[in-house]
């Protein structure tokens, strides 16, 4: 059997399939994507390789490879917050995301900024551990990182979650007095993240701070599609097998 989570190692067993000597595939989805991909090869291959089809046999296992490792790429998606409105929240306004106590501010074209608006706490420019800005995700991501404008000596820290609300690890960044103009980059990278927080850590008045350009990378995701060609190659296969036994 080949079970897991997507983007983790993957564990090979063999399994009772009910269609016998062919590909059998399991979606299942909950609020991290999972996938279940099932299937007997053991027969298979050893009827391929009495019957002499060892070169078309490592064929189809090299295509095989070659479509999972580009069924699995992912990219960084980018949010510059540049097609919100001021003062509105930010919310589900990104598709696949949900922010919590977040609305759109102008960045005052501070360094590190890009466009004219960026986000803030909706309680103001200041926030702490106790109104955290918080952001779900629909699926799990394995980066994320934010700029921070106008870091100062309250500092900033996230916090990156798994689906259970286990807490995987944090990142803390500091800059100086009230931060004027101090720019800095804050990330954590973990396998897995559902939901992020993000907080100033003291509470200095007058050390604000605007957040903008908002980076993470989606935990890769197999195409069925992928499964399924690799499914009819095999059936190929199977097919061609069968058909020499015939004669």
């Amino acid at each position: 059997m080949i079970s897991g989570r997507a983007g983790q190692t993957i564990i090979y067993n063999h399994i009772n399939c009910p269609l016998k000597n062919r590909l059998c595939l399991k979606y299942k989805t909950q609020k991290t994507w999972h996938f279940s991909f099932m299937f007997t090869l053991h027969q298979s291959l050893h009827n391929c390789f009495n019957a002499g089809e060892l070169p078309a046999m490592r064929s189809f296992l090299f295509a095989s490879a070659l479509l999972l490792s580009l069924s699995f790429g992912a990219q960084a998606n980018t949010i510059d917050f540049d097609t919100g409105s001021a003062d509105e929240l930010v919310d589900s306004f990104y598709s696949g995301l949900r922010f919590s106590e977040a609305r759109f501010a102008e960045n005052f074209a501070k360094p590190g900024s890009s466009g004219a608006l960026g986000i803030v706490s909706s309680q103001g420019y200041q926030w702490d551990a106790n109104n955290p800005i918080s952001v779900y995700f629909k699926y799990g991501i394995s980066d994320f990182s934010i700029g921070v404008l106008d870091l100062g000596e309250n500092g900033f820290t996230i916090n990156a979650y798994d689906e259970n609300k286990h807490l995987l690890g944090s990142e803390t960044k500091y800059g100086t007095g009230t931060g004027e103009d101090f720019y800095d980059i804050v990330s954590v990278s973990y396998s897995d993240i559902t939901s992020i927080e993000m907080f100033q850590v003291g509470s200095i008045f007058g050390d604000g701070i605007i957040l903008d350009n908002m980076s993470y990378i989606p935990e890769p995701i197999p195409e069925p599609e992928t499964y399924a060609l690799m499914g009819l190659g095999l059936m190929t296969l199977l097919a061609r097998r069968h058909y020499q036994l015939k004669k």
